[in-house]
């Protein structure tokens, strides 16, 4: 059930047992399996939203349109805001914000100037005796 649903609450409730309960236990020793379950379930549910997410960025998802309190059709409405979250969470540098892109440069090592790319070249020619 936590596989299905992503909800402890929910897969405790089908075992008969407190939410509380399940975390205590897989917190105790003997829990060290279950804990194992418990991520790997996390993980395929977390897959499941991911499939919903990406079929939603980009099929939408068809909402009916009212006139006059009668339904006189439907219209696929799409979600930008969600097409951009999954473009910056799949495509890293080139679709994160600028904010996301200031937290990276401790990370990631600026690229050498033209200058000092011409400048190793000139020593590597030297010391192969060219």
């Amino acid at each position: 059930m936590l596989a299905a649903t992503g909800s402890v609450a929910e897969a405790a409730r089908q075992a008969g047992a407190s939410r509380q309960a399940f975390y205590a236990f897989r917190n105790r020793d003997a829990g060290r399996e279950l804990g194992k379950a418990w991520d790997h379930a996390l993980s395929l549910a977390t897959e499941q939203l991911c499939d919903v997410a990406y079929e939603r960025a980009l099929y939408g998802v068809e909402e009916p349109v009212f006139y006059h309190g009668e339904q006189i059709g439907t219209r696929r409405r799409y979600n930008d805001r969600l097409l951009m979250m999954l473009l910056r969470v799949r495509g890293g540098v080139d679709y994160a914000t600028l904010a996301e892109r200031q937290g990276w440069q401790s990370v990631i090592t600026p690229a050498p100037s033209f200058e000092g790319r011409v400048r190793r070249l000139g020593r590597r020619r030297r010391s192969r005796g060219a």
